[in-house]
Parts: structure tokens; sequence; C-alpha cells
């Protein structure tokens, strides 16, 4: 005989996109986020907007805090190594190499 618990929908486990592996919106953000650096209160609001709001995409979806949060923290990591990335390009193409 089944019981009431039987019949239940089996729970559903949401997997997000790995936001890390959003390259166009990486690139976005590191470019704006460079643009920004010489503007701290600006650099602050974009950072606290975009990391916050990729956060907040997971938790509305049913994410849990947790994975919600690594999600944020991998796309930080992404788009600081997209910045040292285009950082570095733009160095290697000054004619001088960059030094002065």
């Amino acid at each position: 005989m089944s019981t009431r618990e039987d019949r239940r929908t089996p729970r559903c486990e949401i997997v997000p996109f790995p936001s890390a592996r959003r390259l166009e919106k990486v690139r976005q953000t590191a470019l704006l986020l460079l643009d920004a650096t010489s503007k701290p209160k600006l650099d602050a609001h974009y950072r606290s907007k975009i990391f916050g709001g990729i956060e907040n995409q997971f938790l509305k979806v049913g994410v849990s805090q947790e994975r919600a949060t690594a999600q944020r923290l991998a796309f930080e990591q992404a788009v600081a190594d997209e910045m040292n990335r285009i950082d570095y390009e733009g160095v290697r193409a000054q004619p001088d190499g960059g030094a002065s």
C-alpha cells in the first residue's frame, strides 16, 4: 500500500549555468570596471550592482544561497581574470612595451 509521501512529486534541483562561463557578460563587465577604476565611488557602485545582481538572479530562480554566492564569487574571479588579460594585452600592444 502506498503512502501519501510515496505519491509526492520528486523534488527538482536547479542547476545554474556557470556564471563564469558567460563570456560576453564577463568581458563587458571587465571593460566597464576598467573604465571606472579611476572613479572609486562609481567603481564600488558598479561592483555592488553587477555582482549583487548576479547573485540575486540565482536566488530568484530558487538556487540555494550557498550556490548563488559561489556563482557570484566565480563570476567576480572571471571578471578579475579578464581585467588582467585586457590590461596585459594593452601593455603588450604599446610600441615600447608599456614600461616608462
